[in-house]
């Protein structure tokens, strides 16, 4: 089944140190978003402009998106690519997986 799927990780207020696109910096160390956003892709090209202006949209700016793209076929990459917002993080699966797998892995990357 072609589709795009989000799942939404909202962060306790006590941040992780790791990479961040948004919050400040403490020391050496950058403190991570506080929401993580998973979007899982495939073969979404045509929903997935939508579904990334409407993240791009959030007046909350703590964020970052991570697109998980499921060996698509058609132009979900390209349109992806397009956005040059240093908080939409794309990974491109090795492998098609089950969405519930697919998932789990996007959200390794946060």
């Amino acid at each position: 089944m072609d589709a795009i799927s989000s799942y939404c990780l909202l962060r306790p207020p006590r941040r992780r140190f790791g990479v961040s696109y948004t919050a400040g910096q403490h020391g050496d160390e950058f403190l991570m978003p506080l929401v993580s956003v998973i979007m899982n892709v495939r073969n979404g090209a045509a929903f997935v402009r939508e579904a990334l202006d409407c993240v791009m949209a959030q007046t909350f700016a703590d964020w970052e998106l991570i697109v998980w793209d499921d060996c698509s076929t058609d132009e979900s990459a390209r349109i992806i690519a397009g956005y040059q917002d240093p908080r939409v993080r794309y990974f491109l699966s090795p492998e098609q997986t089950p969405l519930g797998k697919a998932r789990g892995s996007a959200i390794r990357q946060t």
